[in-house]
């Protein structure tokens, strides 16, 4: 079956600074009751030199992350830096350095319970540290429902 797609993209920077703490980047997307979901994310950021990255797809309470997939490219490099998937909905930690630019690409399958709410992706820093990541303006979202 097909669905709709719609595109957001993030109108400006948001920069983590010493903290492991996860936080909401601006790509929030409501879910429906009994809605599922394709998301795909392309996330640019800057990494200092030390500090590393953390990202996870959380679901609203209900809700099931049934799978997800992360790729991480850190400029520079050949290959990517880390490839996880995963059908449990975990967290990327990866401790990437470097003051390097970066992309990380996530691809998940949300699917609602009988309530909905918002999937919103969260990132951090892997450990604290006071050079910050910097998620870049651009960082863009393909929401499919089906």
């Amino acid at each position: 079956m097909a669905g709709i797609t719609n595109y957001y993209r993030t109108t400006q920077e948001k920069t983590i600074e010493s903290s492991a703490d996860l936080e909401t980047i601006g790509l929030d997307v409501a879910i429906a009751a009994g809605q599922s979901k394709n998301l795909r994310y392309w996330i640019p950021f800057i990494v200092g030199n030390s500090g590393g990255v953390r990202a996870k797809v959380v679901a609203p309470d209900g809700a099931d992350v049934v799978t997800v997939s992360y790729s991480l490219i850190k400029n520079g490099t050949a290959a990517p830096v880390a490839n996880i998937v995963d059908n449990i909905g975990s967290t990327l930690s990866n401790a990437l350095a470097g003051g390097a630019t970066c992309l990380l690409l996530i691809e998940a399958a949300v699917r609602a319970g009988d309530t909905g709410g918002v999937v919103s992706l969260q990132m951090a820093q892997n450990t604290v540290d006071v050079e910050p990541l910097s998620v870049l303006e651009g960082s863009f979202l393909a929401d499919t429902a089906f």
